[in-house]
């Protein structure tokens, strides 16, 4: 079974990569929310929320320039290298204008998580107006995970341990 490709989101379809990214701002919509009601925030919910932030706006902006074909190394790294761009310089913008609109704490949760949801809603529609709906999609092979080689090649370290 072919599945498209995780690692190069920026040759997908304009409409699935879009749908993709609301899903996964929706989830992250979710925790934030939950986290502000009181509710615990577990190791799971801190895996997605760095996954996303170290991720998502990095591949927007990847597509955003119109970068394709770059592969899956190339690809990864620029999205996470824009990404903790982006949420490095947001911060640095919250320290500054948060005291000046009124905002007692900028470095906190909520103010840092409502901003980088309303970052990512922004260049959704960026995405969405200005895109060429360019799909060169890649697929990996379900097949090759599957594999005994992989299954040696994961279980080796588990064993080590």
């Amino acid at each position: 079974m072919k599945v498209r490709n995780p690692f190069t989101p920026n040759d997908w379809d304009k409409l699935f990569f879009l749908r993709i990214i609301i899903a996964l701002q929706s989830i992250h919509i979710g925790i934030v929310g939950a986290h502000l009601l009181g509710f615990p925030y577990y190791v799971p919910f801190q895996v997605f929320e760095f996954v996303f932030l170290s991720y998502v706006p990095g591949i927007m902006l990847v597509r955003m320039l119109k970068l394709h074909n770059l592969g899956d190394a190339k690809t990864t790294l620029l999205a996470v290298g824009l990404s903790i761009t982006m949420v490095m310089t947001l911060g640095l913008v919250l320290s500054v204008v948060g005291p000046i609109v009124g905002i007692a704490e900028p470095i906190s949760f909520a103010p840092l998580s409502i901003s980088f949801s309303i970052i990512v809603m922004i260049l959704c529609l960026v995405n969405y107006i200005f895109d060429d709906n360019l799909s060169c999609v890649s697929y990996i092979d379900s097949g090759d995970f599957f594999s005994p080689i992989v299954f040696i090649s994961i279980l080796l370290p588990l064993t080590a341990v």
